[in-house]
């Protein structure tokens, strides 16, 4: 039997590849979020950075053969 054209037997490493790339997407959010402090030494009293704010869920549907 075969589900998304690969035989059943290679579906264990799919579901860990997702496993895999899921948890070293969570390891990285905080760090991805932080706020980046940006120099400027024109404007003295000010402080410049950028804010990432997370907006909401992604969807991607990538096409296959």
């Amino acid at each position: 039997m075969q589900t998304n054209d690969r035989p059943v037997t290679q579906a264990a490493s799919e579901t860990r590849g997702l496993l895999d790339r899921a948890t070293f997407m969570l390891s990285i959010a905080a760090s991805s979020l932080e706020d980046v402090s940006l120099d400027d030494t024109n404007k003295p009293g000010f402080k410049r950075y950028i804010k990432r704010v997370p907006l909401g869920v992604v969807l991607v549907v990538a096409p296959w053969k």
